[in-house]
């Protein structure tokens, strides 16, 4: 008895302490999960937060672009419709800053610049006012003065800053609440396997001891030994699951590191491909097209061989348009593409790519309709404006039925932007094929027929428009056919006016040169090149040419001769152009010379280095006749008297 009662006091005191041993581990997993609950929630209000406040960054320029937008259609057509998302916004912007200011109440840095916001959204609605009030009373001079004064374009400039400084807080702070909540998790994860372990290692450690004491009381030394190295376990397998979870985040953000390196590389190599084959293939084509252009000037040319000719330059064009265009795709998609924003007066960019396409719309029969263009001034870049807008008429006309209909119309429209509507009477566009419109490479059943395209046009098309913050989409008409409008933003016709009478300012032609002979001197390393060069300017009795296959022997005629005009290729044998340009600039006798690159090498960022190098301009490969005729025209005429062609697009 006395043994039982031994074995009994023993086995309550094991289940005594396992109680109380369980109670803390209890009490601390519930203390812990209340901690990190907190944590979390905390977290998880911080994350929303940020969110937020991006979100309320994001309406306050959409508030001040609708002003702006309302604004300036008013003062354009003085239609008080335009008036209605103007005072919408003006009502909405003080409470839009207000909620902004309090969303971020905690960050000094935020209060900051939100004051910084103030002050310009304060500014800018005044100017804003101010023309409007003008407008309405009759002073349209007087408001369009104030437009003219670029006041309000700064102010949008400078808080466009602002608003991004603030952006680029919130995303700091995006993240860094992003890893913070990651971790309480990670944390509360492990407090939660940790105390439940405990407690099962613990219950189970009292309740076999308990049963040993019952069958032996003299194996009580030897449970206890053997709970003890269970919980070691337990402990160890747990540290183990922990060690391992922090390795899985590292190997993963290791993993994500190499992915985001294997992309730069990948975009680098892409970049470096499109470079070498542009470069490659525009050196034949040079040859392929130059020749075809100085053979389709022969007289003596009878009609068959004048056809043949006409075909290869044709094809030799076709594959420079597709080399043009998979450049220009690629300079969007890596965010290269450089746009000049300007005011401009939409009627005269439609008829000059009107006349650009008529020989077109001849060769199919088509009827062209040309009307209801409503006189409108546009904010975009002319040259990307007449690339969209091509493009679309190219379409049209080759997707066309014969004898069919195209039809350009132009208006404002109500939500104060310009719209170019182009419509035609082919097929349409297929309800299975709209989905894949605006990808690249996609001929959407073309590829079938005899109508040559590339698939990348419309994809250019909608990036470019998107770029100068337009808008590029379709509708299938009722009948047939299918009808493109592109939406533009309304630009300032003060502005327009000037472009309008400063565009044909100083025009060269070849009567107003001087009469004196002029040397141009042309160094180039490919003999097709080289005699191409020699026939197309062979015409030119004022002019005498100088040519050079090395840049060695290019140097010292330089040096002998002083020509009035270098012509340079860039890849050369032994000495880049660079190099040789570089000792023309640091010779005295040579330095005022101009130096025109003519290169295959025709990427965004190769015309920019050559003309931050120094060169006076930058002629690519395949070149065309009139524009070089253009460019010696200017630059032979004399330093005083220089004024840059623009290549014709």
């Amino acid at each position: 008895m006395k043994h039982l009662g031994k074995i009994t006091n023993k086995s309550t005191s094991v289940n005594s302490s396992g109680l109380l041993l369980a109670l803390p581990v209890v009490l601390l997993f519930v203390v812990a999960q209340v901690y990190v609950g907190n944590k979390q929630r905390e977290a998880t209000e911080k994350l929303f937060q940020t969110q937020t406040v991006m979100a309320a960054i994001t309406d306050l320029l959409s508030v001040m672009k609708d002003m702006e937008t309302g604004q300036r259609g008013y003062v354009l057509t003085a239609d008080p419709k335009y008036l209605t998302p103007f005072d919408k916004a003006l009502r909405d912007v003080d409470g839009v800053i207000t909620y902004l200011s309090a969303l971020t109440a905690e960050n000094v840095r935020q209060q900051a610049l939100i004051d910084d916001a103030r002050h310009l959204i304060d500014a800018k609605t005044a100017e804003l006012k101010e023309t409007v009030n003008l407008t309405a009373n009759g002073d349209r001079a007087g408001a369009l003065k104030i437009v003219d004064s670029d006041l309000g374009r700064s102010l949008m400039v400078q808080l466009r800053k602002v608003l991004k400084r603030m952006a680029d807080e919130e995303t700091y702070l995006l993240s860094t609440r992003e890893a913070t909540l990651k971790r309480t998790q990670i944390a509360g994860t492990t407090v939660e396997i940790v105390s439940l372990v405990l407690i099962l290692a613990i219950s189970f450690s009292a309740t076999r001891n308990f049963r040993r004491l019952l069958a032996h009381s003299r194996g009580e030394s030897q449970s206890l030994i053997e709970a003890q190295k269970e919980r070691a376990a337990a402990l160890e397998k747990l540290r183990i699951h922990s060690d391992n979870q922090e390795l899985l985040i590292e190997e993963r953000t290791r993993q994500l590191a190499v992915k985001v390196q294997e992309a730069e590389k990948a975009n680098n190599a892409k970049t470096e491909f499109l470079s070498s084959m542009s470069h490659e293939l525009r050196t034949p084509l040079n040859a392929i097209i130059g020749f075809g252009q100085y053979m389709d000037h022969d007289e003596k040319l009878s009609p068959e061989h004048r056809d043949s000719v006409h075909e290869i330059t044709a094809a030799g064009h076709h594959l420079l348009d597709l080399i043009n265009e998979v450049l220009d795709l690629s300079k969007v998609e890596t965010g290269t593409v450089s746009l000049s924003l300007e005011s401009l007066g939409i009627e005269s960019i439609l008829k000059e790519c009107i006349e650009l396409v008529q020989p077109m719309i001849e060769r199919r029969s088509l009827t062209f309709k040309f009307q209801n263009i409503q006189p409108g001034v546009i904010f975009a870049d002319r040259i990307r404006l007449k690339q969209a807008v091509l493009n679309l008429l190219s379409n049209a006309i080759k997707y066309n039925v014969e004898y069919g209909e195209i039809e350009l119309s132009g208006a404002i429209s109500s939500d104060g932007k310009y719209r170019i509507s182009i419509s035609d009477t082919g097929p349409g566009i297929a309800e299975e094929n709209k989905a894949a419109l605006f990808k690249p490479f996609e001929r959407l059943g073309a590829e079938f027929t005899d109508i040559e395209g590339t698939g990348i046009g419309l994809t250019l098309t909608q990036k470019l428009i998107t770029l100068m913050d337009g808008e590029l989409s379709y509708a299938n008409n009722q009948y047939r056919g299918a009808t493109f409008h592109i939406f533009l933003p309304l630009g300032d016709p003060v502005f327009a006016t000037l472009h309008d009478v400063n565009e044909n300012d100083g025009e060269v032609t070849m009567s107003t040169l001087p009469e004196q002979l002029k040397t141009v001197l042309y160094i180039e390393d490919n003999p097709a090149n080289l005699k191409l060069m020699r026939k197309v300017l062979a015409k030119r009795s004022k002019l005498r040419l100088l040519t050079a296959h090395t840049p060695q022997l290019g140097i010292e005629l330089a040096n002998t001769h002083k020509p009035d005009l270098l012509l340079l290729d860039i890849n050369l044998p032994g000495m880049d152009g660079y190099q040789v340009l570089n000792i023309i600039q640091q010779t005295n006798e040579l330095k005022s010379i101009p130096v025109i690159a003519v290169t295959a090498n025709a990427m965004h960022r190769d015309i920019e280095r050559g003309m931050d190098a120094g060169f006076a301009a930058y002629l690519a490969k395949p070149f065309d006749f009139a524009h070089l005729h253009d460019l010696l025209d200017a630059y032979l005429k004399g330093p005083n008297n220089i004024v840059v062609p623009a290549p014709s697009s």
